[in-house]
């Protein structure tokens, strides 16, 4: 096999007939060439089941369906389709037709002609959503802080060797471009266009960015850690400056030191911070333990391939 396509599905019944036409069309139009389609189900709650079994029996050889027995969210449900994969190279696109199918000739192109392990298809055009400049904000900090990527999009495109290397981890949260980077610095953009949503809206809203952000830094970065020690030695040594200062005045210049309403805010202040400290150690074991426990990152429910 020479490409799988992989396409996380969720609420997106409008979109599914479409996108599967088009993609096909693509390829068609690629001579001498085998490729697959693989629709994971993330377990929506519109007909998209149904529909996506509808293309099954009209594209039997070419379509493959999988359903989720809940929603595991896009990633795993990603990372599932990875045990179905035999291909040379596999594209990931997401199901809302944002990045066009007729797009992945360039991503072909460029991991080809570059021998890369990995493109990624990106719009950098300015989006002046809150979300969108958030999201943008938290990717150039874990590229200064973590020495991340920084970019990233669901339209890309790599080879097989990363998927061997990649399948085999075990966290129940997974975030692939992370993943990526751990094993690879083979690694280009193409530029395409992202359109807007054709139907429905995206299941990620603000409070679920947030969640997921949270998820991604705890299990995948350290630079809460980094700032609970940096934090604390900045504190600690400037709390010492200012115990100085006071024992000065009281020792050498006979200065009775008031302020018993600073050492209660002072208090309160370090307690706090103390708690929220134990809070974030708090989470990293909780995951630990989740991974320990082998916590699965994704069920199936049913499949068709």
């Amino acid at each position: 096999m020479d490409y799988s396509v992989i396409i996380p599905v969720y609420n997106s019944e409008d979109s599914l007939k479409e996108l599967s036409l088009r993609l096909i069309s693509v390829f068609n139009s690629i001579k001498n060439i085998s490729f697959e389609l693989i629709f994971v189900d993330d377990f929506s709650s519109d007909n998209s089941w149904k529909i996506l079994k509808e293309i099954k029996k009209k594209y039997p050889e070419s379509v493959k369906i999988i359903r989720l027995s809940k929603n595991y969210g896009q990633h795993n449900a990603t990372f599932c389709a990875f045990s179905f994969v035999k291909s040379d190279y596999i594209i990931t696109i997401d199901d809302d037709l944002q990045h066009a199918p007729e797009d992945i000739v360039k991503l072909i192109d460029k991991i080809k002609i570059d021998s890369l392990d990995l493109v990624y298809g990106i719009d950098r055009n300015i989006n002046n959503s809150i979300k969108n400049a958030g999201s943008q904000l938290w990717k150039k900090g874990s590229k200064a802080v973590e020495g991340a990527l920084g970019e990233g999009s669901s339209f890309r495109i790599f080879n097989s060797s990363l998927v061997e290397k990649i399948r085999n981890h075990k966290q129940h949260f997974i975030f692939l471009d992370e993943l990526f980077f751990w094993y690879t610095n083979y690694i280009d953009f193409v530029q395409v266009k992202k359109h807007p949503r054709k139907h429905g809206k995206t299941g990620y809203s603000l409070r679920n960015t947030f969640r997921f952000i949270t998820s991604i830094t705890l299990l995948y970065g350290t630079w809460p850690l980094k700032l609970m020690t940096y934090g604390g030695a900045f504190f600690s040594f400037l709390s010492f400056i200012i115990g100085l200062f006071f024992i000065f005045k009281k020792i050498f210049l006979g200065i009775d030191v008031a302020g018993f309403t600073a050492i209660i805010v002072a208090i309160s202040f370090s307690t706090s911070l103390i708690l929220l400290c134990f809070g974030i150690i708090g989470k990293y074991l909780n995951n630990i333990y989740i991974v320990l426990n082998n916590k699965p990152s994704f069920s199936i429910k049913e499949r068709y391939l």
